[in-house]
């Protein structure tokens, strides 16, 4: 009994532990397919496994303990339940019947409703049976287990076979998640390096600014960088290995980023020695006292139309130059107040950096071509006052050298005169030079204090006109207006005082008797002498005038071939030649030319009055006059040469503007393509063509002058517009 009571004990235990069994699987099954729960159908897990949701929760509420189960199969009201009907039937029978029909359930309920006689016998063994159930229990268990053993079979073929669909499903959407990301950070990697490579015109720009062989370098490295990953890309080698293939180019954009930064650097560190080299920067300008120093000159020799173009132009490159120096310190302050650059997105700084650098160093360079410009129209400025202050002081000083010479000469006579009255007439001598001999013995002593007075006045005047000789040598030198005019008005303050005692000295010997006949010979060797010293004094200036000559010959080819291609041109305003007149070109170049014929005339007279002068046999007088004639000559030789040396200096003026107004033609074309078509723009750029027009109608140099300034202004201003539009609005 003990034995069979653990058999059925056993027995009892085998449906719960089994369904236990069931229920771990079930838990180990079915939970790893939750982690795509999100991505499959909204679909209840059993009902893959043809487990209908009702009947599993059922069975999961009966099954959660397995000690809920009753001790004894009879009184488990699911597998047996007593029919409720039968409960009144047996209650109302007698006895054993009543306790059989309880027991036989249905079966004794049935038959004392039908109200057949039943033993006690019978019922106590239909009782027996009802507990007991010795044969349809033992079925009925054998059929749970091959139930619990058939569900256990499909859970586990269930987590064979049913759930390898789902993990390999859930597999591939995790891999596909991850291909998507890996191609995700390949592309952006690519889309980054495509944005740095969008900036290459920016960093070419910025290169260019800064201009150095570092510059290059680093221009050249950053394309190595942003160009390679893509093209590898382009070429396929990133479907190979797309993680190699995006750290790659993460990796060239990073570096890509750091030779920007180093560019970026470049750019400000130049912009410092930029600065630096700006402190130093000293133009040759006019300077106001300059100014009234020039208007004096030219009020006093009627010379304003020959100064005026050059005060003219001095000004209007003092105004560029100020006007170039505010937007070189403007774009310096923007430039070293900029933050450091740091990745793709700051892209506008490179732009800023380029256009603050390049407007520094074409300001600087339009600074220095300004200051170049100013000095040399400074420089024949000068040349021109000094033409007009030496001109007279030199014609003057020459002919008092000629006077001297005579002087001296006439004087040596009439000391040999004296010698010859003083030893005495000889044997022999004509009764003519007998009678001179006598007038001149009266009164020898007025005749030699006469003398002596004429050789003091004589040594004055020679070392006043070598105080002059000195004067004019420091004014052909001196490169200052100031200097120029102090030496200027000290030899003029000289001249009447050497003119007074040249007078005074010739008054002085004319009221002695001439020089007798017998003296001829001396005297015509006295003149050939003053003769040629004339010639000598006159070299220096022939060699001027014919170096005048030369340099207005060679001026003359190129503008005579210019002005032949702009005639036979329809249009020549694009390339900026023929944009000066022929007036203001060849008109001062044919006038030159006259001027140089003249002076050339002038120095053959000259040379053919000393030859006379010098072969001649005559009489002394007309010797004298071909000195005379000599003389004048040779003041408007020196005359010519001043002249001319204001005239050459007209000309290079008249080259620099041409010169000018080309460059400054191709700096306003140049910013044009910069600026948008906007009412100011539009604006100063009529303003420059209606000044353009004005330069090519000019007649004289002078306004020339006026309509070139008015251009140069005009271009300094639209260029500074297109920086501003360049850098990207910029207010000032």
């Amino acid at each position: 009994m003990v034995r069979a009571a653990r058999r059925r004990r056993r027995r009892r235990a085998v449906a719960p532990a089994l369904l236990w069994v069931l229920g771990c699987v079930c838990n180990l099954a079915f939970p790893r397919l939750c982690v795509a729960a999100a991505d499959l159908p909204e679909t209840n897990t059993l009902e893959h496994l043809f487990i209908p949701t009702d009947s599993a929760a059922a069975t999961a509420a009966e099954t959660a303990d397995i000690f809920t189960f009753q001790n004894e199969f009879d009184e488990e009201p699911a597998l047996f339940p007593r029919d409720p009907a039968a409960a009144p039937a047996a209650a109302a029978l007698p006895g054993g019947r009543a306790a059989a029909a309880a027991l036989a359930g249905r079966s004794g309920a049935a038959a004392a409703a039908a109200g057949a006689p039943v033993s006690a016998a019978a019922a106590a063994g239909a009782g027996r049976r009802a507990r007991g159930f010795s044969r349809p229990r033992g079925r009925s268990r054998r059929s749970l287990s091959l139930g619990l053993l058939a569900c256990l079979a499909l859970a586990v073929s269930a987590a064979a076979f049913g759930r390898s669909p789902l993990l390999l499903l859930q597999q591939q959407q995790q891999q596909q998640q991850a291909w998507e990301r890996r191609d995700a950070a390949l592309a952006a990697a690519l889309g980054r390096l495509e944005a740095l490579r969008a900036l290459e015109p920016v960093v070419s720009s910025l290169a260019a600014a800064v201009d150095s062989p570092e510059a290059q370098q680093l221009l050249l490295l950053y394309q190595q960088q942003v160009e390679a990953p893509a093209a590898a890309a382009a070429a396929g080698e990133a479907a190979a290995a797309p993680e190699l293939a995006a750290a790659a180019a993460e990796a060239a954009a990073e570096e890509a980023l750091s030779l920007l930064r180093l560019l970026h650097d470049a750019a400000v560190q130049e912009a410092s020695l930029l600065e630096a080299s700006q402190r130093e920067f000293h133009g040759c300008f006019l300077e106001t006292w300059e100014e009234k120093i020039i208007e004096q000159v030219a009020a006093n020799q009627q010379a304003e139309a020959e100064t005026g173009p050059f005060v003219q132009t001095l000004k209007s490159l003092q105004e560029s130059e100020q006007q170039l120096q505010r937007q070189f310190q403007l774009a310096r302050q923007q430039l070293l107040q900029q933050q450091e650059f740091g990745d793709e997105q700051q892209w506008p700084l490179l732009a800023a950096a380029a256009a603050d650098l390049a407007c520094m160093k074409r300001a600087a360079a339009a600074r220095a071509e300004a200051a170049a410009a100013a000095a040399e129209v400074k420089r024949n400025i000068t040349e021109t006052v000094r033409a007009l202050l030496a001109a007279r002081r030199d014609k003057f000083a020459r002919q008092a050298e000629g006077d001297l010479d005579l002087l001296d000469g006439y004087m040596h006579l009439l000391q040999q005169q004296q010698l010859l009255q003083r030893e005495g007439e000889p044997r022999g001598a004509p009764a003519a030079a007998a009678a001179a001999a006598a007038a001149a013995a009266e009164g020898p002593e007025e005749r030699e204090l006469a003398l002596e007075k004429a050789q003091d006045l004589f040594l004055n005047a020679s070392q006043l006109l070598t105080l002059h000789e000195r004067s004019l040598a420091d004014l052909g030198v001196a490169g200052n207006l100031g200097r120029l005019l102090e030496l200027a008005t000290l030899a003029a303050a000289q001249e009447p005082v050497i003119a007074s005692y040249l007078d005074e000295c010739w008054g002085s010997l004319l009221q002695l008797p001439a020089p007798c006949e017998a003296l001829e010979a001396a005297k015509l060797q006295r003149l050939a002498i003053a003769a040629s010293r004339v010639g000598l004094r006159s070299a220096p200036y022939k060699a001027q005038v014919r170096s005048i000559l030369a340099e207005a010959k060679g001026n003359a080819a190129p503008l005579r071939r210019g002005c032949c291609s702009s005639s036979s041109s329809s249009s020549s305003s694009s390339s900026g030649g023929g944009l000066l007149s022929r007036e203001v070109t060849l008109g001062a170049l044919e006038d030159l030319l006259l001027r140089v014929d003249d002076a050339e005339a002038l120095i053959g007279a000259l040379e053919v009055g000393l030859a006379a002068a010098a072969e001649r046999g005559g009489p002394g007088q007309q010797i004298l006059k071909d000195l005379e004639h000599s003389k004048k000559a040779l003041g408007a030789l020196i005359e010519a040469s001043h002249s001319l040396a204001r005239q050459i200096a007209r000309q290079r003026l008249t080259g620099l503007l041409e010169q000018q107004v080309e460059d400054i033609d191709s700096r306003v074309h140049a910013a044009s393509l910069l600026l948008q078509q906007s009412a100011a723009a539009l604006q100063l750029h009529a303003q420059y063509l209606r000044a353009r027009k004005e330069l090519q109608l000019a007649k004289t140099l002078w306004d020339a002058a006026a309509a070139a300034a008015a251009m140069r202004s005009l271009a300094d201003t639209i260029e500074f517009e297109a920086y501003k539009l360049q850098r990207g609005g910029l207010s000032t």
